[in-house]
């Protein structure tokens, strides 16, 4: 092969390599691979090639601190890196020994896929020179090992292999750029972050009130006086000033202290800086030579094309965008000021256009032996000017067409466009200033405002208490704080713009209207975070206001936290029809009135406020319920008002139309919990003064025939309590024992409660079986001890003294080989002398839970309450003091109609069922081998009856209601 064709194949190799490389790498491959070589001189260990470290100096006086491999001067040296698994290469980059780099001019890059030494085994895909980094890019194939061999002695500081980007992110996949000159940023498909250049039309105002959230897009204003006020742009990065109405530019774009006497139109100018946006090269692996040192104001940065792996030829361009039409009429070139003249741009082209295909003719030339105004530009570092005819257009171009010391590069440290802007980018806002009445929980300051003209631009804040506004009276705006309430009274008319009611995660605003409002009323509710019902998050809501369709409702800016697939969004009403939440659609609900009174599942993306907009309910609101089977009766609704409901009021009020078995004599509220979710409310679980929170959502299971809940204006009351809070103190007259199980992941828990009048059996609004809508594989409930049904209960009354004597049925529902802890919840309020046993009935042991946890592994699931039960005691206990006809559970069901008596029997046992004449009805012959006894009781009329049990060790006699 001669030397030109040699030359020619290895500087095409280069050439190509360089064409191929892309920022946008995936992980180095070699990093701290197995690394071998030939042989090892001056301690140049093989894998200080892959160590990361590109440092290519050789320390002569400290071998170990370089980074450097260093073979023996022998012929056929070699070094390689195994990487581990075969990848499709992209690219490999070399770094050579810099003081030394010569010794690597015509080393041959090879790649393999095969563990073998032997050459034949390997591909070529290049030869390297003596720069320092060098980069091979293109046809490398796939291979597991790569081999660098050269006839001498072979030194390298670093090798880098990266993989094609074979999982790049979608195209369209948001991402960052990391320019603040540009939005929309995306992914291309290949594996490239790309925006757009930001331009005036991408610009509006936000503004900010004493520190507060940033709201964006608005042309006015009103604020109180003594706010402070900001103004920015919506976007970070772009420089701007703000003009007061009497043109004075402010030296901050915050107003402080505000006064009405700075009320007026305000001004926001956009600073749109021009910004590169191609250019043919540009160094950077060496040095920051990035093209947008051209335009950055700083004359220590320079553009520089590239050199450490080639020498771009020339022509070079670079095309910059002024981000706005303007009139364009001359340029400055500022070279480098380094004293280094490398790169210095001698013969030019300027073309001035509205589009980057279409350029027309130059405005401006300067070449080799031209005259006039188009001599190039001298060799030196002076700042060079070209003026030329005024044009029109967006974009400048400035082609290189030769140097002034005929290299290969081209150079700049700053080009100026000399322009002027058409059409500034100017922005414009209203801030109108007013008076703030604000009630602090006991006074008004300034002044009252019932006995006070107010202007238009007043505004009535309520801090904190409960306010009341006794006359008519129109103002701007009123805001009603968290935990803060306002009544309006019979007869009052509040004429607002708008009225504000806000919310935190903890604590909510109150509205009782009983006059009039005019304008918008927007409750801001807090709404938990989407989550799923295995890890905790979303959130059972109502809407506190009417008349608002679901379309505006999802469109508003203040709900873009609204979590979304797709067009369907995390806002679901729970039809029990179907049996199933079914999440609202933005199209096809556009129209969809947000019914009053109904309960929504809903979700934010950051656990933040949504905000509804509408009218305020002032009268009854009734909610038809349905007991559809699919759906277990099961019925979402909520409280309608902007206000707290009294939970009492409307839970005695609204009794007869929960279901008729009355084990449900409860609501449902979900506590947004990983595992135990469900905080049940009734007589027992409540205290007198118990509130539901203003747009709070909760089940409720309907009677047979379903029927009607009725909201009415009587239940309202101000507050600023949470909703559904675990573990509310106890009143005086009752006393509670929660029991908590728990494994690795979940928590669930049963309360048992001891109330002055309720009884072992089910007591109407004081007893709650466990939520059922959905099936539950991890629970905790008692049977009753009375009346037993079968049904889990998640709230049991029991007498107020059954404390110092009662055993009571746990039930557990458990998966098998889990660990699991049974213990007694920290809320529980029973005595200090009240002993608390967990007896485990097949073991035949006895844990005293007041001084240690039950731990136990179940070698089956768990699906019943035959296995455990609690007793209660204000004396010592044994094994010996628990009498074994307590572990038997005897109760009927209706569907089917059977009756169960379930526990371990201890021998040859009958059942005798007796009517409440004594009459003996029907008896049965029980197996002891099992832990389930049924009998089926369809011919036995609805009546009281008597079963009796015995066996030799066993004796039992219950009383039974048979429906």
């Amino acid at each position: 092969m001669s030397s030109t064709r040699f030359y020619l194949i290895f500087f095409l190799l280069i050439f190509l390599g360089f064409k191929g490389f892309s920022q946008n790498l995936e992980v180095n491959l070699a990093l701290g691979q197995p690394t071998s070589q030939s042989s090892v001189d001056w301690g140049g260990d093989p894998e200080k090639a892959v160590d990361g470290n590109t440092s290519g100096f050789f320390d002569n006086d400290n071998l170990e601190g370089n980074s450097v491999t260093h073979t023996e001067d022998l012929p056929d040296s070699w070094w390689r890196v195994d990487l581990g698994e075969v990848f499709d290469l992209s690219e490999i980059r070399i770094f050579n020994r810099t003081d030394e780099s010569g010794r690597l001019f015509g080393a041959e890059v090879f790649v393999g896929i095969i563990d073998s030494y032997d050459i034949s085994n390997y591909t070529s895909v290049g030869i390297l020179n003596s720069r320092t980094i060098q980069v091979l890019s293109r046809d490398l194939g796939t291979a597991r090992y790569v081999m660098i061999r050269q006839n001498g002695i072979l030194s390298l500081a670093e090798v880098e292999v990266y993989a094609n980007p074979l999982n790049c992110p979608p195209t369209g996949t948001s991402c960052d750029d990391g320019d603040p000159n540009t939005i929309n940023d995306e992914q291309d498909g290949n594996c490239n972050c790309v925006g757009t250049v930001i331009l005036c039309e991408d610009l509006s105002i936000t503004y900010e009130i004493n520190s507060g959230p940033r709201v964006d897009g608005a042309t006015e204003v009103t604020v109180n006086e003594g706010d402070d006020i900001g103004l920015f742009l919506n976007l970070e990065g772009v420089a701007y000033t703000v003009t007061d109405p009497s043109d004075n530019v402010l030296s901050s774009p915050i107003v402080s202290n505000i006064s009405s006497g700075q009320s007026g139109l305000y001004t926001v100018t956009g600073i749109l800086h021009p910004v590169v946006i191609s250019v043919d090269s540009e160094e950077y692996l060496t040095e920051n030579g990035h093209a947008s040192n051209a335009v950055d104001g700083n004359p220590d940065t320079i553009w520089h094309t590239e050199w450490s792996a080639i020498d771009d030829p020339y022509p070079h361009e670079i095309v910059i965008d002024l981000r706005t039409e303007s009139t364009v009429s001359g340029l400055e070139y500022l070279p480098r000021q380094d004293g280094i003249l490398h790169g210095m741009i001698a013969g030019y082209e300027i073309y001035v256009s509205n589009s980057t295909t279409d350029w027309g003719s130059a405005v401006a030339t300067g070449y080799e032996g031209g005259t006039g105004v188009n001599v190039p530009w001298a060799y030196n570092a002076d700042l060079k000017q070209i003026s030329f005819t005024e044009k029109q257009g967006r974009y400048v171009r400035l082609v290189a067409l030769s140097e002034g010391g005929n290299n290969d590069w081209a150079s700049a440290a700053e080009i100026r466009v000399i322009s002027e802007v058409i059409t500034p980018c100017i922005k414009t806002i209203q801030i109108n200033v007013g008076t703030a009445y604000i009630y602090d929980g006991s006074t008004w300051s300034p002044s009252d405002p019932n006995s006070t003209e107010l202007g238009i631009y007043d505004s009535i804040r309520i801090n904190s208490g409960d306010a009341v506004i006794s006359n008519s009276l129109s103002c701007y705006s009123v805001i009603v704080a968290p935990g803060a309430g306002l009544t309006v009274n019979s007869g009052v008319t509040l004429a607002v713009d708008t009225t504000t009611l806000q919310s935190r995660s903890n604590t909510y605003s109150s509205l009782i209207l009983n006059g009039e409002i005019t304008g918008a009323v927007n409750y801001e509710r807090y709404v938990n975070v989407i989550g799923t019902s295995a890890g905790g998050g979303n959130d059972l809501i109502s809407s506190p206001v009417v008349n608002q369709t679901f379309g505006s409702f999802a469109s508003a800016p203040a709900n873009g936290v609204l979590a979304a697939s797709g067009t369907l969004r995390a806002f679901a009403p729970y039809n029990t029809a179907a049996g199933a939440y079914q999440n609202y659609d933005i199209t096809a609900n556009a129209s969809t009135i947000i019914a009053s009174g109904m309960g929504f599942r809903a979700a934010t993306t950051t656990g933040s406020n949504l905000t509804f907009t509408g009218s305020v309910a002032k009268s009854n609101v009734q909610v038809a319920m349905s007991d559809a089977l699919p759906g277990r009766a099961w019925n979402l609704i909520g409280n309608p008002y902007p206000s707290y409901l009294h939970f009492r009021t409307f839970f005695n009020s609204n009794m007869d139309e929960f279901e008729s078995g009355k084990a449900y004599q409860a609501i449902y509220g979900y506590n947004g919990g990983a595992s135990n979710q469900w905080e049940v409310w009734n007589l027992a679980t409540s205290n007198e003064g118990d509130l539901i929170a203003p747009g709070q959502g909760f089940f409720v299971k309907a009677k047979a025939g379903a029927g009607n809940i009725t909201f009415t204006p009587a239940m309202r009351r101000t507050g600023t309590s949470d909703d559904f809070i675990a573990g509310r103190p106890a009143s005086a007259s009752k006393a509670l024992s929660k029991l908590k199980l728990s494994n690795a992941s979940n928590t669930a828990s049963t309360s048992i409660y001891f109330i002055e009048g309720t009884t072992k059996g089910l007591d109407r609004g004081y007893d709650a079986a466990a939520y059922s809508a959905t099936k539950v594989d991890f629970s905790m409930f008692t049977n009753l001890l009375e009346d037993n049904t079968g049904l889990d209960i998640a709230v049991q009354s029991l007498p107020y003294n059954d404390f110092n004597n009662v055993t009571v049925p746990l039930g557990i529902k458990a998966k098998a080989g889990a660990e699991l802890t049974i213990s007694i919840d920290e809320v529980s309020t029973l005595p200090s002398n009240i002993n608390v046993y967990l007896e485990d009935t097949q073991y035949n042991t006895l844990t005293l839970l007041n001084d240690e946890t039950f731990t136990f592994a179940p070698t089956t699931n768990l699906n019943g309450a035959d296995r455990f039960n609690i007793h209660y005691s204000a004396k010592t206990l044994s094994v010996t003091d628990i009498q074994s006809n307590d572990n038997l559970r005897i109760y009927t069901t209706t569907s089917p109609k059977a009756l169960f008596i379930m526990g371990q029997l201890s021998g040859s046992t009958t059942a005798h069922l007796y009517d409440i004449q004594g009459r003996l009805v029907m008896h049965k012959v029980l197996y002891p081998n099992t832990t389930e006894n049924t009998m089926d009781i369809s011919t036995v009329s609805t009546g009281v009856y008597v079963i009796k049990l015995n066996n030799d060790n066993q004796s039992k006699t219950q009383k039974l209601i048979i429906r």
